[in-house]
């Protein structure tokens, strides 16, 4: 995960915004130049105080857009609204890179050939372009571990922290 990948687009659902908001880390998402947010992932992220919305209209790279039309052919039964449209949002806009932390999501972005990435991507990312050091980063993953709504296994939180570069 080199520089090549900091100036491309990508599409955010909830969870990440949530997740990493509850540690401090909204701002790691400044490595996206841009990131797209569906209308009613913005509204479920920033529902009852999960996140200001002032806090994601701070981060430059972030753009709340209007929700992709419906699409009769494609179907994601089990995903949520806020999935749904991110999903079709990477569809119609050409954008594969899909942030969310469900896994139900995951998946059906795979199969959509669209490259799914979560909070703890996110953060080992951060650490691997320079944005956190070392000691930062693994802060912040045993932070979404232990004080985040995330549900992660400590064995996968373990694994992204052995990934770490030092710096």
């Amino acid at each position: 995960m080199g520089t090549e990948n900091v100036d491309r687009p990508a599409v955010a659902d909830a969870g990440p915004l949530i997740h990493l908001h509850e540690v401090d880390a909204l701002d790691q998402l400044g490595l996206f130049e841009t990131l797209l947010v569906p209308k009613v992932v913005w509204q479920e992220a920033t529902t009852a105080g999960r996140v200001p919305a002032a806090a994601l209209r701070r981060l430059e790279s972030v753009r709340q857009v209007d929700d992709p039309p419906a699409e009769q052919a494609v179907s994601f039964d089990l995903l949520d609204a806020g999935e749904r449209a991110c999903l079709r949002l990477c569809r119609h806009e050409r954008i594969g890179l899909f942030l969310t932390d469900d896994l139900e999501a995951r998946e059906a972005a795979q199969k959509e050939g669209i490259r799914p990435v979560g909070s703890l991507g996110i953060v080992l990312r951060a650490n691997r372009e320079g944005r956190l050091t070392k000691q930062t980063a693994r802060r912040t993953l045993e932070a979404l571990r232990d004080q985040s709504t995330l549900f992660v296994r400590p064995a996968l939180v373990s694994r992204v922290i052995a990934k770490l570069k030092n710096g």
